[in-house]
């Protein structure tokens, strides 16, 4: 139905690499978070799943009615076969076509091309055919059109371009060969069944289609968006976390955890865990604990940590990848021979604290750092016992928790000694009786009285004398 991005930030800790990509391919709609990142997620409305893994080279699987699989003519694919392009840095996917995005800016396409969607004349394309476009940094598919976001930020479009139709004129669709938008530039892009969505320079978010765009006020800081009956964002708030957000209000509606992404059926909560959620707007969200940790979802698809796929739902067209059996999978099940990626180091934890290092960058928390806010309590601990283990200044009194734990008050409590005043501020925080100092006067002479308080729990180290 209409794709939607996710990307999961592994180039911060693993360095630059081509993206692991999952396309899934259903009758759904879900989203996820654009950041840096090695891992994506797609999807669209025919049944057929297209993987891109972290060597560049693109796998698919399923329905093959519309030559969509890339892998010649053919009714249905039964387990993931290569397709013939490499050095991919991306894909996407709309009802019955796929993009993909190689690493020197050119964008290559197969699958329907009835509404010249795809490239060229023919109505498929059996195999990868080159469209003719150039210098792209990212592409998005919607039903029946494809979009692209050149370097310069110009937006580009084709597709949903009626037979009959003057060529070049975008009165019935996009038109059957690339043209630019005009007005808009964008830094991100997102594709909804029918609806393109740019996001500029200044956060602004702006859809729309053929007959024009308009801004969105109320769709700011959006960072993913898909789209069908209705158009839903995930929204940054600030941090790895978002808002869902669709046109009919389900905003953080109740029973869903902050989500770094939704799918139409899953989302993915803090510490790497998906949730079972029926619908993105209501129903009760359930943890689905088979396959943690997670770094990315689908609709009814998860990819662990160590690069496994997992699928569950309908297998009429083998799209689950389960070749010997075409019914309903109720269960996640692996599908057999396809790791995305093979990345040890995130199910290790590297300090010791308890968390694995990919859960870890999901909280932002450092995995070489046991105590990475430096509060006292491994991060493990803290996350266990419901506290934050990246602030650095838990009780927001203007002293880091490192000099807390220093000067012996307490972390948790911005006014230590209770004298309305916070800590930060105070001269004396542990003591109630006053917290400005003396006011000086010249004329004074009087040796000071010099009190040494205490710390609670400090140890005598040394004495001088």
């Amino acid at each position: 139905m209409t794709p939607a991005l996710l990307l999961v930030a592994l180039e911060h800790w693993l360095g630059p690499m081509p993206p692991v990509t999952v396309t899934v391919a259903e009758s759904a709609q879900y989203h996820g978070r654009a950041t840096r990142g090695a891992i994506t997620v797609e999807p669209n409305a025919s049944d057929f799943v297209v993987a891109l893994k972290t060597d560049g080279t693109v796998w698919t699987w399923g329905n093959n009615g519309s030559n969509q699989t890339g892998l010649g003519a053919g009714s249905s694919v039964m387990q993931p076969g290569q397709v013939g392009i490499d050095n991919v840095m991306a894909v996407a996917s709309g009802a019955e076509h796929t993009l993909a995005l190689r690493s020197n800016g050119t964008v290559w396409a197969w699958g329907d091309n009835l509404q010249g969607q795809a490239s060229g004349e023919l109505p498929t394309a059996e195999t990868p055919v080159q469209v003719d476009i150039t210098d792209v940094t990212a592409i998005a598919a919607g039903a029946r059109f494809s979009a692209a976001l050149k370097s310069d930020g110009s937006l580009w479009a084709w597709g949903m371009h009626n037979p009959g139709s003057v060529p070049g004129e975008f009165a019935y669709g996009f038109g059957a060969t690339p043209h630019e938008i005009g007005g808009r530039h964008c830094v991100r892009i997102y594709a909804g069944e029918r609806t393109l969505v740019c996001v500029d320079s200044l956060g602004r978010t702006w859809s729309g289609g053929p007959e024009g765009f308009e801004q969105r006020p109320e769709l700011q800081g959006v960072i993913g968006a898909i789209g069908g009956s209705e158009l839903v964002t995930l929204q940054g708030n600030g941090s790895t976390r978002g808002l869902v957000r669709s046109e009919t209000g389900g905003v953080n509606v109740a029973g869903v955890p902050p989500a770094s992404a939704v799918s139409r059926d899953l989302v993915l909560g803090p510490m790497s865990q998906a949730w079972f959620n029926p619908s993105p707007d209501t129903g009760q969200t359930l943890p689905l604990r088979e396959t943690d940790p997670v770094v990315a979802i689908s609709l009814s698809t998860v990819v662990g940590a160590d690069g496994s796929l997992w699928r569950w739902g309908s297998n009429t067209f083998y799209q689950v990848g389960d070749p010997t059996d075409t019914a309903v999978h109720v269960h996640p099940f692996q599908v057999p021979d396809m790791s995305l990626f093979s990345q040890p180091w995130l199910l290790q934890d590297s300090d010791g604290d308890g968390l694995s290092n990919v859960v870890e960058l999901d909280l932002g928390t450092d995995p070489y750092d046991a105590d990475t806010n430096d509060d006292g309590i491994p991060d493990g601990a803290a996350v266990a016992a419901g506290r934050d283990p990246v602030s650095v200044d838990l009780d927001g009194d203007g002293l880091s928790n490192a000099d807390e734990v220093r000067f012996g008050t307490d972390m948790l409590n911005p006014d230590s000694d209770g004298d309305g005043v916070v800590d930060g501020l105070d001269v004396f925080p542990l003591d109630p009786s006053r917290s400005a100092p003396a006011t000086a006067d010249p004329a004074d002479t009087t040796p000071p009285d010099i009190i040494l308080t205490l710390p609670a729990g400090a140890v005598l180290v040394s004495t001088v004398t």
